[in-house]
């Protein structure tokens, strides 16, 4: 038989053990649940929650928006609000074509625009479908997309730390490939 106290510093132990798991195993602080649906309801469908990747910090107010029209063209952002100060996180705009041609010619003259100034696109590369580089214009500064999918022109832009380098972040280049792939499964899927 043991002795109580032994038994209790057991109890105490595995519950020590527990905890650090339990803490070990927890993830980042992602999106709000009711920031992932409002996204889910704003973006119709088009973009899935989790590829946005925000992690906005605690205390900062945000909310999703969108407006999308019967022919496929719209928009849906997310905008963050800290100490009256408002910037928009995400935001997605979609305007469709009649050719496929239309809108890659859209795409590729946005792209050859920052490639040609690279004092203003910093960390200029190109993915599946898209171009995008850390714009710095006079009323802004984030990265920015410009994509086609199938009869879609797609802009889009993310929030992040000015890019080090010539170098995008990989954690924006994986955003706007995983926002690209949901809108390559929605429109061509």
């Amino acid at each position: 038989m043991k002795h109580p106290l032994l038994r209790s510093l057991s109890a105490v132990g595995v519950a020590a053990a527990l905890a650090l798991l339990t803490s070990c195993s927890e993830e980042e602080p992602g999106m709000s649940r009711e920031l992932s649906d409002a996204v889910e309801k704003e973006c119709a469908g088009r973009v899935a929650p989790q590829s946005l990747d925000l992690n906005l910090p605690e205390g900062i107010k945000s909310k999703a928006s969108g407006n999308w029209y019967s022919n496929g063209n719209g928009s849906c952002w997310v905008s963050a609000t800290e100490h009256g100060d408002t910037w928009w996180p995400f935001y997605l705009t979609v305007r469709t074509d009649r050719t496929h041609a239309a809108v890659a010619a859209v795409r590729d003259e946005h792209c050859a625009e920052m490639r040609a100034e690279p004092e203003r696109a910093l960390a200029y590369t190109e993915g599946e479908g898209y171009c995008s580089a850390f714009r710095i214009l006079p009323d802004s500064r984030d990265y920015r997309a410009y994509g086609a999918v199938g009869r879609s022109y797609v802009e889009m832009t993310v929030d992040g730390d000015r890019p080090l380098g010539d170098e995008m972040p990989p954690r924006v280049r994986e955003r706007f490939a995983r926002v690209m792939d949901d809108l390559r499964e929605h429109y061509d899927g």
